[in-house]
């Protein structure tokens, strides 16, 4: 069917009875995107074709009400489009009317511009003005149907008028959008105080007195209106405080990890420098947060501001309460802020539909815990909330119902983080897989970065990434020697690792792994002085802190690709390097090699696996006496040296690209580490080269970030490479700001939901 304008349409569902989402599907096919319905005036052509005769159509109703609940027309234009309607005798229509209005009238609300929200105001100042003259309409109608003796009709229509008249007005929300039509509308709001005269002089004559005690009841509720600021002019009087709304949002977003006391004396000082009275103190510093909740990128800054709201403040409050006179004071003072918090609904609506959740709930909860309020207060302002949120706006659809809300999560997440720490110094010499299972769940979904939130905001996060460089440098040593030259670990994890088997080992590559990739997002997430301000006090330097400080690219750090720990023993990276261009798959379990004559890149077989004895997963070996092991953390720091091998002999075509394929899926494929470190160094080695020359080392990163060509079964793969979809855009940007001018250009980049870890260091890579 062509269409030719809105009102064929509607006609054109009318006679073949479409059913209202049957209408809503075609409408939607018949006119462009480009227009809302609201400049179509769909809203005023709905009810153009519903009221043309004496009663309402109710198969064009039904598609007004389900464009209404579906949000395909705004509320401004639905009464608007009612406050047009003036046949008032038409007692159908106007019942029809009121039903319409009684969908949306406590309920009111704008998702949109500052306009449309003025529009809102304005549409229901001409609604109200309609109401008005609604019920004087039915009263004149009722002196007449009390000449002619049949008053009942007339009388019902009255109440029903005066009844959502009187709805309308009873939401303190609905009566401030007025105060604001009427500061925007003066002469408007003339009209309406002159209709309201009239409606008294005529229900004055009337002889029921329930019906004239409704009209004086929404008289009163008018008359208000313009007083409403007057009203609350003592509660309104100097209640911002944009210092301490400075001091707390400053905190929230630059210093989640530091130390509550600070924090406390800064806020103690704004307080007595201002003279704030403590409600509006902790008032100012709830508006805060919640300010701050909202406007939080989504992603792990969402979760670091909820982890500062809802566990981070609190503790501020406990130590601030010991500055009070009392603790019942203080108590009070903060039930007060409450209080106070309550009236900002549209605030706190915000901030529930942003977190998908009562947030004012889960608060009110940890403020109980930690004897910020008592039992009863926080009950009594419990139902407060709730009643509050009935009215409130809901979300445009049912998709987050199941998503858990971060505020449950992060309250969840604090005593998990002190239960992991405890397990870090347990005794896991029975079963050293218990331990990587705990860790192997912590990197599924966004579990480490809640607990990392956790952590960071009670104070933990330094505690928790030291037990994880213990724990990383122990497994970079054998059993014999980790006795001897590990004195300060716990006796709890140097006996976990005290007689490994073959598949003991493959634990122990696996917990490097897992170590170092954390560690690597605690760093990338906090900052490396999270992991450099505990360290240790000795003279044992622990592996993972010398490769961040030297190899990890970071914000403003300048690498130099040449630096003494890119350039290892040269024995162990020409046999690194063997095994990585001669293995189809690199094979950890089981592994013998031999080293490679320097330059002999690609050529020759490797021996056979099987002619030394297995060596435990995690360990290389060259296959000449004397025997040797290569570490994990000697493999990380010879990768560097290793790989530019292989740029060099590709670049001079002894390699293929097939060849670099297999040997990137080779570094990826089984210990993410490896990949980091090579990324790591890439990056160095990049931003010393002129534009003309970065083509293959760019491809290569490529590989590396991009997915795995080959199937993965290993154990925690999936696991260990959970950080990668956080982190590509970071790649993507990384990438970006080489302003390349080679084949590789970021609109070439795609990452798919495959692939590794070690992208998270590209963010890095600009100059």
């Amino acid at each position: 069917m062509k269409v030719v304008n809105l009102k064929q349409a509607i006609l054109q569902a009318w006679k073949e009875r479409w059913s209202d989402y049957q209408w809503a599907i075609n409408m939607k096919k018949f006119f462009p995107k480009g227009a809302t319905w609201d400049i179509l005036n769909l809203a005023e052509a709905l009810l153009e074709q519903a009221m043309i005769g004496p009663s309402p159509n109710p198969l064009i109703l039904s598609y007004l009400k389900y464009a209404i609940s579906s949000q395909m027309v705004s509320y401004s234009s639905v009464l608007t489009a009612i406050s047009k309607f003036d046949d008032f005798s038409r007692d159908l229509c106007v019942q029809a009317l009121l039903d319409i209005m009684d969908m949306f009238c406590d309920r009111l609300s704008c998702h949109g511009k500052a306009e449309e929200c003025i529009g809102l105001c304005r549409a229901l100042l001409s609604a109200l003005h309609w109401l008005l003259r609604c019920p004087a309409a039915s009263a004149e109608q009722l002196r007449v149907g009390l000449e002619a003796g049949t008053p009942a009709a007339a009388e019902k229509q009255l109440a029903m008028c005066l009844q959502r008249l009187e709805k309308t007005l009873s939401s303190t929300k609905n009566r401030a959008l007025l105060h604001i039509a009427k500061l925007e509308e003066a002469s408007s709001w003339t009209a309406i105080e002159h209709c309201l005269l009239k409606l008294g002089d005529i229900l004055a004559g009337l002889s029921s007195p329930q019906l004239r005690s409704q009209a004086e009841q929404c008289g009163t509720l008018i008359r208000s209106i313009p007083t409403m600021l007057s009203v609350h002019s003592e509660q309104l009087h100097k209640t911002g405080f944009p210092t301490v709304h400075a001091v707390v949002l400053l905190e929230g977003t630059m210093n989640l990890t530091g130390e509550t006391q600070p924090l406390v004396e800064q806020l103690m000082m704004v307080k007595r420098m201002q003279h704030i009275p403590t409600p509006l103190f902790v008032l100012e510093i709830w508006k805060a947060c919640f300010v701050g909740l909202i406007e939080s990128p989504e992603g792990t800054g969402e979760l670091k501001w909820t982890a500062f709201t809802f566990l981070k403040i609190p503790q501020v409050l406990v130590k601030l309460k010991k500055y009070s006179h009392g603790d019942k004071d203080f108590t009070e003072d903060v039930n007060s802020a409450f209080e106070f918090l309550l009236k900002l609904t549209p605030l706190l609506d915000k901030a529930d539909q942003r977190c998908n959740c009562d947030c004012t709930s889960f608060l009110l909860q940890e403020c109980s815990k930690q004897g910020l309020l008592s039992e009863a207060s926080m009950n009594n302002l419990m139902a407060k909330r709730k009643a509050d949120r009935e009215h409130a706006p809901q979300l445009k659809s049912d998709e987050n119902a199941n998503i858990q809300p971060n505020p449950g999560l992060i309250l969840r997440a604090e005593p998990t983080v002190t239960n992991i720490l405890k397990t870090m110094d347990a005794d896991h010499s029975k079963s050293p897989e218990g331990l990587l299972g705990v860790l192997g769940h912590m990197l599924s979904g966004k579990s480490l970065d809640l607990l990392l939130a956790a952590a960071a905001a009670t104070g933990k996060l330094k505690s928790f990434a030291r037990k994880f460089i213990n724990l990383n440098e122990f497994t970079t040593h054998g059993s014999e020697e980790s006795n001897e030259a590990f004195g300060p670990l716990s006796q709890a994890v140097r006996s976990a690792f005290s007689s490994f088997t073959a598949k003991a080992a493959s634990v122990r590559a696996l917990l490097f792994d897992i170590s170092f990739l954390m560690l690597c997002h605690v760093a990338q997430t906090y900052g490396s002085e999270v992991i450099l301000s505990e360290s240790s006090t000795g003279t044992e330097v622990f592996f993972f802190e010398t490769w961040m400080q030297t190899c990890m690219p970071e914000e403003g750090k300048i690498l130099n690709p040449d630096h003494p720990c890119f350039r290892p023993d040269s024995t162990k990276v020409e046999s690194l390097v063997a095994l990585l261009n001669n293995s189809s798959e690199m094979k950890l379990v089981s592994v013998a090699w031999v080293p490679t004559p320097r330059g002999a890149v690609g050529a020759g077989p490797r021996p056979s696996p099987s002619a030394h004895p297995a060596l435990p997963y995690g360990d290389f070996s060259p296959a000449l006496p004397p025997r040797r092991q290569m570490k994990w953390h000697e493999a990380c720091l010879s990768i560097s040296a290793a790989i530019l091998e292989i740029l060099n002999a590709w670049e001079n075509g002894v390699l293929a690209f097939e060849s670099i394929q297999k040997i990137t899926d080779n570094i990826k494929g089984k210990v993410c580490s490896l990949a980091v470190c090579a990324v790591a160094w890439l990056v160095a080695h990049v931003r010393m080269l002129g534009l003309d020359e970065r083509e293959k080392s760019l491809q290569m990163i490529r590989q590396l970030a991009g997915p795995l060509y080959s199937e993965n079964t290993l154990q925690f793969y999936n696991e260990r490479s959970v950080t990668r979809p956080l982190l590509l855009e970071l790649c993507r940007s990384g990438v970006r700001c080489q302003a390349l001018q080679s084949p590789l250009s970021p609109s070439s980049l795609t990452f798919r939901d495959t692939g590794l870890t070690c992208s998270l260091f590209l963010t890095h890579s600009c100059s």
